[in-house]
């Protein structure tokens, strides 16, 4: 196999043209962006941000039956748990082994669909928390 060099004056091959392999190009990232959207965005997941001013030293996240246990939590530090797509709807529940920090439960969520959970946990005992749900 070998490459041979068109001559000049004759007209490139149409997928050598830029006006051909462009679209091409552009229209297969997409394909490529959309194919990994739609696979990553029926996962659920939580995510806790810590702005307690305080070191929390284990910090346990219950979801679905699931549990996920962060031995260092630092204060202005957040985590996030990826829920495995098993196990039954539930509410959060977040709590501290040391008491140092806020328990807390609500916030319904299932182990799919794309739920996102972002809980804010606050000077004094205080938690926000917010649910969004892809649309995928």
């Amino acid at each position: 196999m070998s490459i041979e060099a068109i001559p000049a004056g004759q007209p490139k091959p149409f997928w050598r043209r830029r006006r051909v392999i462009w679209p091409v190009v552009v229209l297969l990232l997409l394909a490529a962006i959309v194919t990994y959207a739609v696979r990553h965005a029926h996962r659920s997941w939580v995510a806790v941000e810590n702005d307690t001013g305080a070191n929390l030293s284990q910090l346990t996240i219950t979801a679905c039956g699931q549990q996920r246990v962060f031995h260092a939590l630092a204060d202005r530090s957040s985590v996030r748990f990826v829920l495995a797509g098993h196990g039954d709807a539930s509410e959060v529940v977040l709590s501290t082994d040391d008491n140092t920090g806020p328990s807390w439960h609500g916030e319904y969520i299932e182990p799919t669909g794309g739920y996102r959970v972002l809980i804010h946990l606050r000077r004094g005992g205080q938690v926000e928390s917010q649910v969004l749900w892809s649309l995928w």
